[in-house]
């Protein structure tokens, strides 16, 4: 035992044949004891003599396992068999080789193409090629693995996994290595992930990464193509061209399995590919978090949640908790002091989710969160939260929706009407306006609209009228003190109280011409009256502004209808020049007075 460790230390010191030593320690031990015993063989053949003797004299043989020598560098895989052909005669031993035959001897080819397979021949004294892998056997392993990194997703789920399991996981399982690439892939990227996906579209998107990367590649940055595809082309040009932009990559004969995976996972595609249509779908994926939702899109490609989009646990905290009206009061407080990357608050975000997510409201607990989102909207409905394209709506009319899709189809017309009345009791000032100005043209609608019909109304008629004199009385009540003239919505509370007394605007107008007298009170109405707008600049030859151009504007108009516009513009010309106002008023009161001439100048033109 002693001579035969002295002479193996001697003769491969460098070599690490011992059980856990790594491929690249291994061959780079190889090519160190090429390099040192290279010019020795007199030392070479002597100890190779000492070391066969004492391993004959053993009563013990030894295996010696070398594994996946097809995926190293070619030169190291000849080392490797170049160094079994040396030293692998010794007594006692034997080598079982795992690796490729056809890489193996295409490696040996390239370098000995006058051997080719016979050089593989003279060191293998016995070869055996392993049995195919069973199909089923690895979709069955596959499957095993899914659930046990992923767990069991529930009943409603299973048609939708083995869709995407049987269309573009399995076929991509050939061998037990891309299982086990596939489950080890999962086990790192599904943790990161997992209460933010669709589990169906995950493992999909997972099998396209690992084993087609050009599609993953070609879906990742076509995000706005697929999710809204194009509609300005033919349907054959579309489909010439969608298979140019995705499948691009894939080999002939597999581009319609994976043309049929897409569609599974981009409903939108099948439009394109099968002319089907899919309508009224979005906000069932939207609340799937499905990959087909530009909102949850980068999810699967980032495995993080976006910086701005609100996880699937904290809208579980909402719609679970919706009737605990502390915690939805903090959730949101704190959302509308929180700026997001591209601009706005996390409380339209809050918003947005949990209008998608409103059928997960409990019935019962409808009516609290109404109440409480109510009461403090109008701290919840700030300019950063406006949408531009809808002419400056923003949280007021996100707060509409969501309160559509609490009561709309879950209530019939006179339980929803007593719900929202109730909500109502509580109500800001400025959402209580808006809600109330918004049933009232549903039932009494303008002259160029068509009135809807009763079950289509949010509330029956006798709340509506109900809801329009509880404005007015709580607009009476706001101008009494401070509240009205310092609202952040002045301009428009102004309006509807001109429209709720009916009495031609003579109630809103007395108040404001006492008012007039109050230098605070000027300025609280130029900034009610600014407003702000943007435009772009079409140019020539695509030569058109890529941003918008910003401008402040004074709404001078229809001030007749709520005061007496010469006098409201003679007491900004006094603050402007009095020697004691403050250089602040008399700032704002300039700028007011300099947009007002604008405004005088372009109604002149126009």
């Amino acid at each position: 035992g002693r001579s035969l460790l002295k002479a193996g230390s001697a003769l491969g010191s460098a070599v690490a044949l011992s059980s856990g030593a790594g491929l690249g320690a291994l061959t780079s031990g190889i090519v160190d004891w090429l390099n040192r015993t290279g010019s020795k063989d007199e030392s070479v053949g002597r100890l190779h003599a000492q070391i066969a003797q004492a391993l004959a004299e053993q009563s013990k043989r030894y295996l010696v396992i070398i594994d996946d020598i097809d995926r190293l560098a070619p030169d190291e895989a000849l080392t490797v068999f170049r160094l079994i052909k040396s030293v692998g005669r010794l007594p006692n031993v034997m080598y079982l080789l795992a690796y490729d035959r056809e890489i193996a001897e295409r490696v040996v080819a390239e370098r000995y193409p006058s051997e080719g397979p016979l050089f593989l021949e003279k060191i293998i004294q016995a070869s055996f090629d392993l049995p195919l892998p069973d199909d089923g056997e690895l979709r069955h392993r596959a499957l095993n693995e899914i659930s046990a990194v992923c767990g069991d997703p529930g009943e409603k789920e299973h048609t939708d996994i083995g869709n995407a399991f049987y269309e573009t996981v399995a076929p991509e399982m050939r061998t037990p290595r891309d299982l086990v690439r596939y489950a080890n892939a999962l086990r790192i990227t599904w943790p990161a992930v997992k209460d933010d996906v669709y589990l169906a579209d995950f493992i999909a998107i997972e099998a396209l990464r690992l084993f087609q990367p050009d599609v993953y590649t070609a879906v990742r940055r076509q995000k706005d193509a697929i999710c809204s595809p194009q509609d300005n082309l033919s349907q054959e040009e579309r489909r010439a061209h969608y298979d140019t932009l995705l499948l691009g990559g894939v080999k002939e004969n597999e581009r319609e399995r994976v043309r049929k995976g897409l569609m599974r996972l981009f409903p939108q595609l099948q439009a394109i590919w099968i002319n089907v249509h899919h309508q009224h779908t979005g906000p069932v994926w939207t609340r799937k978090r499905r990959v087909c939702s530009k909102q949850h899109f980068d999810t699967y490609f980032r495995l993080s949640l976006a910086v701005d989009a609100v996880s699937k646990a904290e809208v579980d905290q909402l719609t679970q908790n919706a009737s605990d009206r502390e915690a939805v009061r903090a959730a949101f407080e704190t959302a509308v002091q929180t700026s997001t990357r591209a601009g706005g608050t996390r409380a339209a975000l809050l918003f947005d989710e949990l209008t998608v997510y409103a059928p997960s409201v409990a019935k019962e607990d409808v009516g609290p969160l109404l109440s409480t989102l109510f009461e403090m909207a109008d701290a919840l409905i700030v300019p950063a939260d406006q949408m531009p394209p809808l002419g400056g709506f923003g949280s007021e009319l996100r707060l509409y929706w969501l309160t559509r899709e609490l009561v709309q189809e879950r209530f019939e017309l006179e339980d929803r009407s007593s719900l929202i009345a109730e909500a109502c009791r509580g109500a800001a000032l400025g959402w209580l306006c808006y809600l109330a100005q918004s049933v009232y043209d549903q039932h009494y609608p303008g002259e160029d609209q068509e009135r809807k019909e009763l079950n289509a109304c949010l509330v029956d008629e006798a709340t509506t009228i109900a809801l329009r004199d509880q404005s007015l009385a709580a607009i009476r009540e706001a101008s009494v003190g401070e509240t009205l003239i310092d609202h952040s919505d002045l301009a428009y509370i102004l309006f509807r109280w001109r429209d709720f007394a009916e009495d031609c605007g003579a109630e809103v107008r007395h108040w404001t011409d006492e008012r007039l007298t109050d230098d605070h009170a000027i300025l609280q109405f130029a900034r009610a009256f600014t407003s702000q707008s943007s435009s772009w600049g079409m140019g020539f030859e695509g030569l058109g502004d890529h941003v918008a151009r910003r401008h402040t504007n004074a709404n001078v108009r229809p001030l007749p209808e709520l005061m007496d516009r010469d006098r409201f513009h003679a007491r900004l010309v006094e603050i402007k020049e009095s020697e004691t106002s403050s250089a602040a008023a008399k700032r704002d009161a300039d700028a007011f007075l300099r947009m007002w001439e604008k405004a005088d100048e372009h109604g002149k033109k126009g």
